[in-house]
C-alpha cells in the first residue's frame, strides 16, 4: 500500500539520463533476483547459518525465506506502477500520431472486450477478439 505511491511520486519526478521509468524497473528487476535467490536456497543458507539438519523447525532457513518473500513483495509492487507508467508514455506518443477514427475504434473496441469479459469471466480478451 506504501511502496507504489511511493515509487510512482519519486518516478514522475526523475530526471535519470535513463529516463524516469527505467531505473526503477532496473532496481525492482535486480531485487526480484535477489528475492529468487533467497527463497531457492533458504534451506540452504539456513543450514550455512547454523539450523541443525535433525531439527524440524528449521528457524534460520524460515527466516531467509521469509526475507526473500518480503523483498519479493516489495520488489513487484516496485517494478508494477514504473512499468505501467512506462508503457503509457509509450502508448501516449503512439496515440497522438493515430488519427480521430482509428483512437475511436480502439476504444469501442475496448469497451467491447470489457464487456464481454465481464459476462463471460472464462473469457479472456485475445479469445474474445480472435473469435470474432
Amino acid at each position: 500500500m506504501l511502496v507504489q505511491p511511493t515509487v510512482g511520486y519519486y518516478s514522475d519526478r526523475c530526471t535519470s539520463r535513463f529516463g524516469r521509468r527505467r531505473p526503477f524497473i532496473a532496481v525492482g528487476a535486480a531485487l526480484v533476483a535477489v528475492a529468487g535467490i533467497l527463497i531457492g536456497y533458504a534451506a540452504d543458507l539456513g543450514r550455512l547459518a547454523g539450523d541443525n539438519l535433525e531439527k524440524t523447525p528449521k528457524v534460520r532457513a524460515i527466516w531467509f525465506f521469509a526475507l526473500g518473500f518480503w523483498i519479493l513483495d516489495v520488489a513487484n509492487n516496485t517494478l508494477q506502477g514504473p512499468c505501467r507508467a512506462f508503457l503509457a508514455d509509450l502508448s501516449q506518443e503512439t496515440l497522438s500520431k493515430l488519427g480521430p477514427q482509428t483512437r475511436f475504434s480502439l476504444s469501442l473496441w475496448q469497451l467491447e472486450t470489457f464487456w464481454d469479459t465481464l459476462l463471460d469471466p472464462t473469457l479472456t480478451s485475445t479469445r474474445c477478439f480472435l473469435s470474432r
